[in-house]
């Protein structure tokens, strides 16, 4: 466990491999429903949560009886043109998310809607966001990261630390990441814009847990939370988040800062009190 200089206990995590990893990151939101009265669960697309969501759902139909209620709030969707409510693209979040975590009996799951007026839907989504904080005993958010970048959400490089739900233009990379998802590589296809919670509104949660798999996150997770706070790298604004933050790696993803920081930044997660930290 790693106590930063502000008030934020970081807890860096390193297991064999992505799968391992998933479990224990399923682990840490199924343990905070079963603590929290009203739980947010602020929830990431994606390939990093999928095998999170996976084995939260899992985890999830075991529970019997609980008086306790769960609420998602999605953090980010493209925004796409000619797209219509009740006539989802293929590759919407709400489509993902309703395939995948959203299974898990809930109370409200919010998105924002790739079909709307993009600035009247930043104001609805501000007030999704106030009215959920508000509604919240405990909110946990679930973050990947960008390979190269550090984006986190659809924060860019150069987006302010302070800044809330917002539209923004993809850059480059994420546009190829995209295509290469959803489209065949064809990146002329792909949505240019998105609405995206800001960094500022991340940095609400409670708890944070930032999960990376693969060689290709190794050298940006050294630099998010090793290197300087700057808002070229988005995800080292989590340096600054005062509260609880988990930092999930498997093997390659965690190379770089073993190399550089040494094996002593790693946590052992048989010691991990999950519910005591939480």
């Amino acid at each position: 466990m790693n106590q930063a200089a502000n008030n934020q206990t970081r807890i860096f995590l390193k297991f064999p491999n992505r799968d391992e990893a998933s479990k224990f990151a399923a682990e840490i939101f199924y343990i905070a429903y079963t603590k929290f009265e009203n739980l947010l669960f602020g929830t990431a697309t994606g390939q990093t949560p999928v095998k999170i969501y996976e084995y939260f759902i899992e985890m999830m139909e075991t529970v019997a009886g609980s008086e306790n209620d769960l609420t998602f709030r999605q953090l980010d969707n493209y925004i796409s043109p000619g797209a219509k409510k009740g006539e989802l693209p293929f590759y919407s979040y709400q489509t993902e998310l309703e395939n995948s975590v959203w299974k898990v009996p809930h109370l409200d799951a919010y998105v924002p809607y790739e079909w709307m007026n993009p600035e009247a839907e930043v104001g609805r989504y501000k007030t999704i966001i106030e009215a959920t904080n508000k509604w919240a005993s405990y909110f946990i958010q679930l973050l990947g990261i960008g390979d190269k970048d550090g984006h986190i959400a659809f924060n860019m490089p150069g987006d302010a630390f302070d800044s809330t739900v917002h539209v923004v233009d993809l850059n480059q990379e994420t546009i190829e990441a995209n295509a290469n998802k959803f489209f065949g590589g064809d990146t002329t296809k792909v949505p240019k814009k998105a609405i995206t919670s800001g960094i500022a509104d991340i940095l609400e949660a409670n708890a944070i847990v930032m999960a990376g798999f693969g060689k290709a996150k190794a050298d940006i997770m050294h630099r998010s939370f090793f290197g300087e706070v700057t808002t070229d790298v988005p995800a080292s604004a989590l340096q600054t988040h005062d509260g609880i933050l988990f930092v999930i790696l498997d093997e390659e993803s965690a190379s770089v800062i073993a190399e550089k920081e040494g094996e002593s930044v790693f946590a052992n997660p048989e010691d991990i009190d999950i519910w005591e930290i939480l």
